[in-house]
């Protein structure tokens, strides 16, 4: 939990990137291609790593609100506009 100084409110504390990088190094023996559906360049030293260690790292996420980090470091990078059309239900 994380109090707010000013209103003394408490939230969760979100820690879903550490968690999905733990599962995601843990596993790495598994898979050859990783694809990550987050535009977040917190995920960059992830998927650095990943690159690093021989994998395929593919980034779908919206260009625009995607991380430079995040794209240069990408094997690929799919921009979901450009697929819109085929994904999209009708």
């Amino acid at each position: 939990m994380v109090r707010d100084r000013e209103t003394g409110k408490k939230t969760r504390k979100a820690n879903l990137d550490v968690e999905f990088t733990i599962q995601v190094l843990a596993a790495m023996p598994a898979y050859d291609v990783a694809v990550l559906l987050t535009g977040d360049s917190d995920f960059a030293p992830l998927a650095q790593h990943l690159r690093n260690s021989g994998k395929q790292v593919i980034c779908v996420a919206r260009r625009q609100s995607t991380g430079l980090a995040l794209v240069n470091v990408a094997t690929t990078f799919i921009d979901l506009s450009d697929i819109r059309r085929e994904i999209e239900k009708d």
